[in-house]
């Protein structure tokens, strides 16, 4: 009996859809039936497509694009209920056996309701786990009255509230169908059973990550296009630069591009993504509405992009350098990638002005160390397939797709459910009764609550501390009892500012953990006079806690058997 997969892509810029496509046709259909949703198909993408098509809503992408601009929300309460019906009555009809999303958000509420098992492909910048420089500063319209100095300043203690903010209506959405909340923004865009990251795992590390998280590597995708009749032989006595804004690049860009590299004494390619081509080109610009890039990618000595990590992948994976013009936060994170790794250099689309993209794209052409980091990292990708590692990912999963990690409430709408009080941080919770317990209070649970035990069944959540001063006490949770009823508690000595609580005995299910360092021994968690701990904590996950404690949902982790290891940073 084949398994039914069932794929469901927001609709708002094209790498979102080509992704799930390139994964869709990979299957083989005499193992998988496969069904693919989304708001408009395009022939480019879709011709011949194996499998079959739903039509669903998606926000207009040219207005969702100018909203981000803006820094308002593209996702509102409305929006996400609607999209959740939408995604309700799909999967009634389709009754898959699992969901691979890209950029869905309604998913975290559809699909924890219906009872299908979930996996959300993102890139690994955007993890909670992710090993980043910094925040960086996309463009948005607080710069202007800030300025860039002011807003490097203050953008990265804002970004807090600013990811609470947008995160807020899908967790209004949840509440509505009896979920918890899933935490801020890099939680909501990594939640799901599953996670799949679409970048080589050596390029972008994500210690930490429960074994729920899985790297496919980048998922490349070129468009199936007669090549232009300039194709043919380029001139070698200049270098060649191909440049595209792709379909998610701040349209205004486009000439300016095509101006900058007509400065240049160089010959250009450029994509337009469909655009509106200048009526006046420069002698030594050929443009195309679309190219495929990984071969226009490798015929060039630079690479020009809208920052994403569409383009810029193809770049890297051709060892070609790369110079992104990032205006939303998912460019300016990829470029932080690039540019850390020294393959590339990031422009700000709201300082873009023809001359400086031209300095820039000459420095980068005159630099021989870009060139070299980029080659370095072409064999990231070149031994990497995400076909196959998608693949493997479905032998993994399939058998146990059908139990949810999320309860499945009694009713859909939940309207007669009773709304949450507001958050108490961590008075009077699990971590306080823990710290009883271990001082010789009040048990957590009797033993016979405790998960049977298995032969080396373990998980070992490793913490590391500023001193080594106390311990380290850990509380493992089941959904239910989340901040309230520990199933089980571990103290556990530092050393080397390190600590390791290991639970044993486990049964296969999802649980979570919240750990503190106690470095007065105190048996409790100190706090200051609003409730707020002031002694180091984390969870499993490294859940995010803003205006309260990180809910369930953003620090579960599904248990399989064998040893498993998770990692806390407090």
């Amino acid at each position: 009996m084949r398994s039914k997969i069932l794929f469901v892509s927001e609709n708002v810029t094209l790498a979102q859809v080509v992704r799930l496509v390139t994964l869709a046709r990979s299957l083989d259909p005499a193992r998988y039936d496969v069904t693919f949703a989304c708001a408009d198909f395009d022939p480019l993408i879709f011709r011949d497509a194996p499998f079959a098509l739903r039509s669903i809503h998606s926000p207009n992408p040219k207005q969702a694009l100018a909203t981000l601009r803006a820094g308002r929300r593209i996702y509102d309460a409305s929006l996400l209920a609607r999209q959740t019906e939408e995604e309700l009555a799909l999967f009634e009809d389709v009754a898959p056996d699992l969901v691979v999303g890209d950029l869905r958000w309604s998913l975290a509420v559809s699909a924890p309701v219906y009872g299908v098992p979930h996996a959300a492909l993102i890139n690994a910048y955007w993890s909670p786990f992710a090993e980043r420089r910094r925040i960086p500063v996309p463009d948005h319209p607080i710069v202007t009255f800030l300025g860039e100095a002011l807003s490097e300043v203050y953008f990265p203690k804002a970004a807090p509230i600013a990811f609470s903010y947008f995160a807020a209506p899908l967790n209004r959405v949840r509440e509505k169908y009896g979920l918890s909340p899933v935490g801020s923004l890099f939680d909501v865009l990594t939640h799901g059973d599953y996670v799949l990251y679409a970048d080589p795992p050596e390029l972008i590390p994500t210690p930490g990550a429960p074994s729920t998280h899985f790297h496919l590597g980048a998922v490349s995708w070129a468009p199936e296009v007669a090549l232009p009749s300039w194709w043919g032989p380029i001139p070698t006595d200049r270098p060649v630069v191909y440049a595209t804004v792709g379909s998610s690049g701040d349209a205004s860009a486009l000439p300016v591009v095509i101006d900058a590299l007509g400065r240049l004494p160089v010959t250009a390619m450029v994509a337009t993504a469909g655009r509106a081509t200048p009526p006046r080109l420069p002698g030594n610009v050929r443009v195309a509405a679309y190219l495929p890039g990984h071969l226009a990618a490798r015929r060039a000595d630079v690479v020009v992009s809208n920052g994403g990590s569409a383009t810029g992948y193809q770049a890297l994976a051709e060892g070609t350098p790369l110079v992104g013009i990032a205006s939303n936060l998912d460019q300016y994170l990829a470029m932080d990638v690039v540019e850390s790794r020294g393959a590339g250099r990031l422009v700000k689309a709201r300082t873009l002005t023809a001359e400086g993209l031209a300095r820039t794209i000459a420095s980068v052409l005159a630099e021989p160390e870009y060139r070299r980091a980029a080659r370095a990292l072409k064999p990231l990708f070149s031994t990497v397939s995400a076909p196959e590692r998608f693949a493997a990912f479905l032998e993994q999963v399939l058998p146990a797709t059908r139990r949810p990690t999320e309860a499945k409430p009694s009713s859909r709408a939940g309207a007669n459910r009773p709304r949450r009080s507001g958050f108490r941080w961590f008075s009077g919770v699990a971590l306080v009764a823990a710290s009883v317990q271990m001082a010789g209070g009040v048990r957590a649970e009797p033993a016979a609550k405790e998960p049977p035990p298995a032969v080396m069944n373990e998980v070992r959540f490793e913490t590391k501390t500023s001193s080594d001063k106390g311990h380290v006490i850990c509380a493992l949770f089941r959904r239910s009892g989340w901040l309230k009823k520990p199933l089980l508690v571990k103290t556990a000595p530092i050393h080397g500012r390190e600590a390791t609580c290991v639970f044993t005995g486990l049964a296969n299910d999802v649980y979570a953990i919240c750990a503190f360092h106690d470095e007065n021994d105190s048996g409790d968690i100190d706090k200051n006079f609003l409730g707020i701990p002031t002694e180091e904590w984390c969870t499993s996950r490294n859940a995010h806690a803003f205006f309260g404690p990180p809910s369930f949902g953003s620090a579960d982790f599904v248990y399989r058997g064998g040893i498993v290891r998770l990692q806390g940073f407090m």
